[in-house]
């Protein structure tokens, strides 16, 4: 993890242009990464273990807005599925940072409760408007299909019957030539 971390701050966050240069930042960002790690690690055993747990907490709170984006028709709104997103993460971080007691219900299940609870009360005071995009119309399926009729798109054989019938005509021609 602390070559991944070292690796991302060397070459996005702090990017030098000379390889040594580069080099240096990497394992300055390594040395840098464990003494932190065994520090908290020391003087809060609990820490790396709660991290760990919100990480995990934390990413099952993308699922309602996953699932509702699913299909052709959409169940949440963004800003319903954002403001879910946003309060279950705040449940979540609250819950494992304050250690809340929650009678051995995981945080992260409550938190998703609560995520799916306020993306559907925000998904119903803001409705999606007439104009929003859906899947149908990402689709085409609101075109009127004669439409491309007046837009100049020809109609006929397409690209290889043309080529076809040009290598049929073109080997007739060789064949004359030949005779």
């Amino acid at each position: 993890m602390c070559v991944g971390i070292s690796t991302l701050v060397a070459r996005n966050l702090l990017p030098a242009r000379r390889e040594a240069a580069r080099m240096a930042v990497n394992h300055s960002v390594v040395v840098l990464a464990i003494g932190l790690a065994l520090t908290l690690g020391i003087l809060r055993p609990g820490l790396l273990a709660d991290l760990q747990l919100l990480t995990v907490s934390g990413f099952i709170q993308i699922v309602p807005g996953l699932l509702a984006a699913i299909g052709r028709r959409r169940l949440l709104t963004a800003p319903g599925a954002l403001a879910g997103l946003v309060t279950g993460e705040a449940v979540v971080t609250w819950l494992t940072l304050a250690e809340v007691e929650t009678h051995h219900v995981k945080a992260g299940l409550v938190a998703l409760a609560v995520n799916v609870l306020v993306a559907v009360a925000v998904t119903a005071l803001f409705p999606r408007s007439a104009a929003s995009p859906t899947m149908d119309s990402a689709l085409g399926a609101h075109e009127d299909h004669g439409a491309h009729e007046d837009r100049g798109v020809r109609k006929g054989p397409g690209p290889k019957t043309r080529t076809r019938a040009a290598m049929t005509t073109r080997k007739a021609s060789d064949r004359d030539d030949d005779g």
